[in-house]
């Protein structure tokens, strides 16, 4: 992912308003790709969209395991390593 995609999304799912806030840079076609792409993969998602039934399946796997890659810092593309801490807790 690039900063332009991820600002553009935040400005997709919060208003522009919001990313003008935050100072997010705008990026073009980041923005157009979101505008197109986002929309179609939530119908897909939904279970909604005729045109990509089970093709895209795959393709939403790659990007859950892409955002699994980026969440786990390259780890593991399929679980999330959690470390309970042992002290300050009560017995």
């Amino acid at each position: 992912m690039t900063r332009g995609f991820l600002n553009e999304f935040v400005r997709y799912v919060l208003s522009n308003e919001v990313g003008d806030w935050l100072g997010l840079k705008r990026d073009c076609a980041a923005a157009a790709l979101v505008r197109t792409a986002w929309p179609a993969f939530i119908l897909f998602r939904e279970g909604l969209s005729p045109v990509m039934p089970g093709t895209f399946y795959m393709f939403d796997q790659f990007v859950r395991a892409l955002a699994m890659l980026f969440l786990n810092k390259g780890s593991s593309g399929t679980t999330t390593p959690i470390t309970v801490p042992t002290g300050n807790r009560p017995a």
